[in-house]
């Protein structure tokens, strides 16, 4: 499965730019997009996916469409007959767009059973450390027993064996 790259950064305040790489970071394409287009394309994708009923495989066709831009370099990059999993590095006005739904000619990429697709949306190549918080590890668990299944779940006793477990351990447990 080859791994490609679509980097989306500001260049000035009026443009950005749009950059597809291969799996060692090599650029094979890339392309200005206005920052009015950008702005636009956005609340597109989101009015749309907020509609009661949101017509999912024009947002996607229009996900897609946006990367492909008029070269339409994007599908030739796709055409790996092993499928392709799709990093996008893109600041955070994009990142939450529903990319998993591209569908150019209607045809949603992530679900094509002959050439797999996925995303894989990165929020940032810099990780920022993380101060830990000094205290005991808090665990939530619930418990369900299925419909027509026998024996029943006795949840009291279940609940009790997994406090007796865990009454020496530095967790805070609430079941």
């Amino acid at each position: 499965m080859q791994n490609l790259q679509i980097e989306v950064f500001p260049k000035t305040s009026t443009r950005s730019m749009l950059r597809l790489k291969d799996h060692e970071g090599t650029l094979i394409k890339e392309r200005p997009l206005d920052a009015d287009r950008i702005d636009q394309f956005i609340s597109e994708i989101q009015d749309g996916y907020r509609q009661v009923s949101p017509v999912l495989r024009e947002l996607g066709h229009d996900l897609y469409t946006f990367l492909d831009g008029d070269d339409r370099w994007l599908g030739a990059a796709l055409d790996d007959p092993s499928g392709t999993v799709l990093h996008i590095d893109a600041d955070e006005r994009l990142r939450h767009l529903p990319w998993e739904l591209m569908a150019p000619n209607g045809e949603y990429l992530a679900i094509d059973i002959v050439k797999p697709f996925s995303t894989v949306v990165r929020v940032s190549d810099h990780a920022s450390e993380v101060e830990r918080a000094n205290r005991e590890l808090r665990i939530l668990l619930m418990a369900t027993s299925p419909e027509d299944v026998q024996p029943v779940l006795e949840f009291e006793r279940e609940e009790g064996l997994i406090l007796d477990a865990t009454r020496d351990a530095p967790v805070e447990l609430f079941v």
